[in-house]
């Protein structure tokens, strides 16, 4: 699956990301509020 649009409950606790490391679900989390943290940092210096 590519695409996620919201219809149905996934649970996934770890996958393969494109570059071959497997991630939890928790670290993916950490990294995607860093990520968020850091857009809206930029966003606001503007």
């Amino acid at each position: 699956m590519n695409h996620y649009d919201g219809k149905q409950v996934l649970l996934v606790d770890i996958w393969t990301n494109p570059c071959g490391h497997v991630d939890l679900q928790s670290s993916a989390r950490q990294e995607a509020a860093q990520i968020l943290k850091e857009q809206e940092e930029l966003a606001n210096t503007g």
